[in-house]
């Protein structure tokens, strides 16, 4: 019965190992195991009754080793190196979502420096912008017309 007890405490260091080490699962594994070389030492050992408490006992304590570790992981060191800091409600993680106003782009002519099949690169005024031609297919360094703007995506037209 000492097998049975020693190996239920070393499944439940392994899960809670796994939870810091990552390691794709295999902690997991041999800490399951683990636990049923438990279970079945318990049943072989101790009878019916003492493999079923040894049983309940494994479930609920991974359940609560799960539990706890979800609790205090994101506040231990390791959990904050593992975590990211920022959040959305942060004014700092909002600053790479602010979009360029490219309406002044409308009716300027520029250069295709990628072809754009549809979608390519161009060059007006000296800046290198996303664009898109209207389904046909524009060669690199063709001279080429804003005809409209929609939000961040610009369409051009080659001109002849």
């Amino acid at each position: 019965m000492v097998w049975a007890v020693g190996l239920l405490i070393l499944a439940f260091i392994i899960f809670l190992l796994e939870v810091v080490i990552p390691s794709q699962g295999m902690l997991t594994l041999c800490g399951l195991c683990a636990l049923g070389a438990s279970v079945f030492i318990a049943f072989t050992e101790g009878g019916f009754e003492v493999g079923i408490g040894f049983l309940i006992s494994g479930i609920l304590g991974s359940i609560l080793i799960f539990i706890l570790a979800l609790k205090f992981l994101p506040k231990s060191a390791i959990g904050k190196k593992l975590t990211l800091a920022v959040t959305l409600k942060d004014p700092n993680a909002m600053k790479c979502l602010v979009s360029i106003d490219f309406s002044a782009l409308k009716d300027r002519t520029g250069r295709t420096v990628t072809p754009c099949m549809p979608s390519g690169n161009a060059v007006f005024d000296g800046k290198r912008v996303t664009v898109m031609s209207q389904g046909e297919y524009i060669e690199k360094d063709t001279l080429v017309k804003v005809i409209r703007v929609e939000g961040n995506n610009i369409f051009v037209e080659a001109l002849r």
